[in-house]
């Protein structure tokens, strides 16, 4: 369910999918695919991968102290963000685990870390 979370969705259609890997705080363009999230619309994410969490903002970079509007998640060393074209079969996972989310995905924005949970 907690990767579900980092799928973030918007409606425009890509031509391609395109991978980058994260190993240092990065501003990311994310303007071919914008996330509408509580009404606003945002073209760039801020990835920050401190001491404790990982970190994806809307707002500028994590600051501690005010939090911002964030989604935090457990620390890695690194992350891969991923831009896609639409996936249906996606959607439909998205739609059943979450469905207050109604709208139709045109692509996605996809962030994973390389966390280990320990047993």
């Amino acid at each position: 369910m907690l990767r579900l979370l980092f799928y973030l969705f918007a409606v425009v259609v890509l031509p391609g999918a395109a991978q980058q890997l994260v190993t240092v705080s990065s501003e990311l363009n994310i303007s071919s695919c914008p996330i509408t999230y509580f009404g606003q619309k945002y073209e760039r994410l801020y990835v920050n991968l401190t001491s404790e969490n990982f970190v994806i903002c809307f707002n500028g970079f994590y600051d501690p102290q005010s939090k911002g509007n964030c989604v935090l998640g457990p620390k890695g060393e690194s992350a891969v963000f991923k831009i896609g074209v639409k996936n249906p079969a996606l959607e439909q996972e998205i739609h059943r685990n979450l469905p207050t989310i109604t709208n139709s995905m045109e692509c996605f924005v996809e962030i994973t870390t390389n966390v280990s949970f320990a047993s």
